[in-house]
């Protein structure tokens, strides 16, 4: 095979879709998946990182934190916290706390983070009062049967309304 060499025009054209392609390549990196825990100012109005951080880290070294969250949207917003940290994780787990939108806290849970790949510890699933549910995952410790458990908002919170035995796929 003969190469053909490239002219000037075309060495610049050449390095310019490099370039262009290098630069939607990061730029689809850095976006983070709606579906994963990502930087918490990056996911939720700085605001209500703040009041979350303040009502859930009670630590002289607050400002220190840097929590993930991961945003649920319907027709209202539903922000999950994600405070892994060594003062807020222990033997059952670590820190998850479920805002609205306006602020409101409506669930705080420890949670395990020991589910399989395939799985979701958080998943929208569905919606009530114009807020979406959602199904959290757990591994049950004593039979290793892993659980989601479906939270639904009513009266100003998040509560558990249905129980379900997932299937984990390989």
């Amino acid at each position: 095979m003969k190469l053909i060499p490239l002219s000037h025009k075309g060495k610049i054209f050449a390095i310019f879709l490099l370039g262009a392609a290098l630069f939607f390549s990061l730029a689809l990196l850095a976006k983070p998946n709606p579906q994963d825990f990502a930087d918490a100012r990056i996911v939720a109005p700085a605001p209500l990182v703040k009041k979350a951080i303040s009502e859930n880290y009670l630590s002289p070294n607050h400002n220190l934190i840097q929590p993930k969250a991961l945003k649920f949207a319907d027709q209202k917003y539903l922000y999950v916290f994600d405070f892994n940290t060594d003062e807020l994780c222990g033997y059952s787990g670590c820190l998850y706390v479920v805002y609205t939108g306006n602020g409101q806290r409506v669930l705080s849970l420890y949670l395990q983070n020991n589910l399989p790949n395939t799985v979701k510890l958080f998943v929208a699933d569905g919606k009530q009062n114009g807020y979406p549910c959602l199904g959290i995952a757990q591994l049950n410790p004593t039979s290793k049967e892993l659980i989601q458990t479906r939270y639904c908002y009513q009266a100003g919170t998040l509560i558990p309304v249905f129980q379900q035995l997932l299937e984990v796929k390989p």
